[in-house]
């Protein structure tokens, strides 16, 4: 790219939010990205905003995405307890990649993430906490796991959670030995592959355990200790009962997230 045109670039909003994400990148893969790139990574923004000959101006976003891009970071920050509602740097890279990104989906238009199994398995938590806020905002449109992903760039661009921080540790605990265990940890390291460790136990076992170690804990006989929160599914673990693990993920990310601090 040439010297003038990257210069050119550098005065745009969108290369401020191309050099969150890049930023973001380096950190999770452990990659140098060239200044070179980031100007590459502008022009697609740019490419890809309804004013991209104009300078970003919060008023030309309609004023239904912006609201809920504001509730939208209102969830995040209570779900992971990062103050993020005041970071205007984050409001205005999100609002100006939710617009197209809103216009594309209500098309049809798919757009592809290279790095989303990445992202997802590194940010776990913070990709399951987003797939819920823009559930929950957006609900008239469905955000596909790449465009999740994208999304995840962006609050990782501000966010100071490592990897470790998000990972899961989960217990899983069957009436007796650890045959029903074994079974049920296949299927969940099958369903949900960014749990990144599993113990197993019988339920006299968990007598001895330390249960709050745990991240969650994922049982296929009910457990009879009041203290010990904890999801009851089948040893075959059918597409209900793992929306049920997912949702439960979900309620307890913010006590995993405090947990790990």
């Amino acid at each position: 790219m040439e010297e003038e045109e990257l210069l050119e670039l550098k005065r745009t909003k969108e290369f401020e939010s191309s050099l969150r994400m890049a930023r973001a990148l380096e950190r999770m893969f452990n990659v140098e990205i060239p200044e070179a790139e980031v100007g590459y990574m502008t022009i697609h923004l740019r490419s890809a905003n309804r004013s991209f000959q104009t300078e970003y101006r919060i008023d030309e976003i309609e004023l239904d995405i912006a609201l809920r891009t504001k509730k939208l970071i209102d969830f995040i920050s209570n779900k992971t307890g990062y103050h993020l509602n005041e970071n205007d740097s984050l409001y205005e890279g999100l609002v100006s990649h939710l617009e197209p990104a809103m216009n594309r989906l209500k098309e049809k238009m798919r757009i592809y993430n290279p790095l989303t199994q990445q992202i997802k398995k590194d940010y776990f938590l913070l990709f399951m906490a987003i797939e819920e806020g823009v559930e929950r905002f957006f609900p008239e449109i469905e955000f596909p796991e790449d465009e999740i992903a994208f999304l995840v760039l962006h609050f990782g661009s501000v966010l100071e959670i490592k990897k470790e921080e998000t990972k899961i540790h989960a217990l899983v605990v069957c009436s007796s030995g650890i045959g029903s265990s074994k079974m049920l940890a296949s299927r969940l390291k099958k369903e949900l592959p960014e749990i990144a460790k599993f113990d197993l136990s019988s339920l006299m076992e968990l007598k001895e355990i330390d249960a709050s170690s745990y991240d969650m804990i994922v049982s296929t006989v009910p457990i009879p200790y009041e203290h010990i929160d904890y999801i009851m599914v089948s040893p075959l673990l059918n597409e209900d009962d793992a929306m049920r693990v997912k949702a439960h993920i979900k309620r307890k990310i913010p006590y995993i997230i405090e947990k790990k601090e």
